[in-house]
């Protein structure tokens, strides 16, 4: 996994890459797996709830790519 989240403050910030995700469009919510702790092995992986309409979130940048 090379999604990262680093905590920036009282926010995270996330930075990675995605796949497709099929329906993706009609979410409310996106789940991101990220590690937050690369010297944790597995325990140092979280899951983020991300608003689909947050400003570069998931499915905002996946529409980007078909215009």
């Amino acid at each position: 996994m090379k999604t990262t989240a680093v905590l920036d403050g009282d926010e995270y910030v996330i930075n990675g890459s995605k796949t497709f995700i099929t329906n993706g469009y009609l979410a409310d919510l996106v789940i991101v797996v990220a590690k937050t702790d690369p010297k944790a092995g597995a325990k140092g992986t979280s899951l983020f709830l991300v608003e689909a309409d947050t400003p570069g979130s998931p499915r905002a940048s996946a529409w980007k790519r078909w215009e």
